[in-house]
């Protein structure tokens, strides 16, 4: 086996035919990392001339070293100690020639296998012996952790398998609120149209409006047009806003308050005949209550179409797909616009091109690894939850020392930054 640098082509042709392909391991992520001034190298290790394992390393110059990062490094057969063996040890080499402080990487790789409320199962996939080979190369676990850490990706995520499931199967295998959302988008027809860089702003607008009222940082608007320029560039991102058209919703809401007016003539006709039947009063009660729900709906919808026009765009996300999975990483949603439960249309059409184009799973990502009411996150878990998908927890963040410096430069930093 042999050691080298690849040209930024070998590593993407190499790359986006391997099956554990995944967005931060790409040339995408390493473009869109250089115009935040990082600089991008690529590895790998050939046998017998042929490329079997790849990295793209991301780093940048602090104190006249390198930092090194692999995000979600490597592609490689993980469970191949040989191989992965010589790889890391020969990265660690590699990265001190180049003068480096430190190289640290998150494998995006499972850890062992977890329920739906973060309990390990019993005779459940376990990758301990990667876990161990890694560390036994030298490189620091930086623990098992639970929470939500902006700085660092998560080592908890939840997906969905799409694999082997038709449109009927999937929908019917969500809990009943989601399944319920979905067909309420459905029979609204709240749909959704994909952006391009002549209307990327409905994504941005929606974005700083969901940062504005939840207190975090969003990212600028040059930020998300590279991010369709270099992802979308290549197909492997897609932006879409979830629309209404009120026109549509208010004849909908119409023919559902006829329908529930035409029970309550019904009750009225055999009351009549009948004034006694609490079963008949009942079933009016229940109708007039309903119908006082749709005819508040209409008055709120027609007030809407009145003040901001018939086609409304309700929420927005971005999504990252390649041929293992589709990521649904960033999203945002209007807060007066709630009641409509757009991402669920969002959500819905984007499981639906994954079926359909034979990809594996659909990865909401990040959760805490927390799974009570302690968690910030325990709503966006419980909503999460609600498609019935899988809780994944990953092997966690590595980092070997490069040089003595690297204790002095975090020193240094933490007197900085107070901590």
């Amino acid at each position: 086996m042999e050691f080298v640098e690849l040209t930024k082509e070998e590593f993407q042709k190499f790359s986006e035919a391997r099956e554990d392909y995944n967005i931060w391991q790409s040339v995408d992520m390493a473009e869109m990392r250089e115009l935040s001034g990082f600089h991008s190298e690529y590895v790998g290790v050939k046998e017998n001339g042929e490329i079997i394992a790849v990295g793209m390393l991301s780093y940048r110059v602090v104190m006249g070293y390198r930092q090194y990062y692999a995000p979600r490094g490597f592609l490689i057969d993980f469970h191949n100690k040989e191989l992965l063996t010589f790889f890391l040890n020969s990265l660690k080499e590699y990265a001190k020639k180049k003068k480096s402080l430190s190289l640290r990487f998150d494998p995006y790789i499972p850890y062992k296998q977890r329920d739906l409320d973060g309990n390990l199962v019993e005779n459940g996939y376990d990758n301990s012996d990667v876990f161990d080979t890694i560390v036994g190369c030298g490189y620091k676990h930086h623990g098992f952790t639970r929470g939500i850490d902006l700085t660092r990706e998560c080592r908890w995520m939840y997906v969905i398998p799409l694999e082997g499931h038709t449109e009927d199967s999937l929908l019917a295998s969500f809990e009943r609120n989601a399944r319920r959302s979905v067909q309420r988008t459905i029979k609204y027809k709240i749909y959704t149209k994909e952006l391009d860089e002549s209307n990327v702003d409905e994504f941005i607008r929606v974005a700083v409006a969901t940062g504005e009222r939840r207190g975090f940082e969003v990212r600028s608007a040059d930020y998300y047009r590279d991010l369709l320029r270099i992802f979308g560039s290549r197909g492997h991102a897609m932006f879409l806003s979830a629309v209404i058209n009120l026109d549509y919703y208010l004849e909908t809401l119409h023919e559902d308050a006829a329908s529930e007016q035409a029970v309550i003539d019904d009750c009225n006709e055999k009351l009549a005949k009948n004034p006694d039947s609490s079963k008949i009063t009942k079933r009016k009660a229940v109708s007039e209550e309903v119908l006082a729900s749709y005819t508040k709906r209409i008055e709120e919808a027609e007030k809407l179409k009145a003040e901001r026009g018939t086609e409304l765009a309700l929420s927005s996300s971005v999504f990252f797909v390649n041929k293992n999975e589709i990521m649904c990483l960033l999203a945002g949603v209007y807060e007066e616009y709630k009641q409509f439960a757009s991402p669920f249309a969002l959500h819905w059409q984007m499981m639906k091109y994954g079926m359909e184009h034979g990809i594996k799973r659909y990865n909401l990502y990040g959760i805490s690894g927390i799974f009570d009411e302690s968690a910030d996150d325990y709503g966006v878990y419980l909503f999460k939850k609600e498609f019935n998908g899988e809780v994944i927890e990953l092997l966690g963040e590595f980092e070997v020392q490069l040089s003595p410096m690297n204790s002095i430069y975090h020193t240094l930093r933490k007197i900085k930054h107070g901590k």
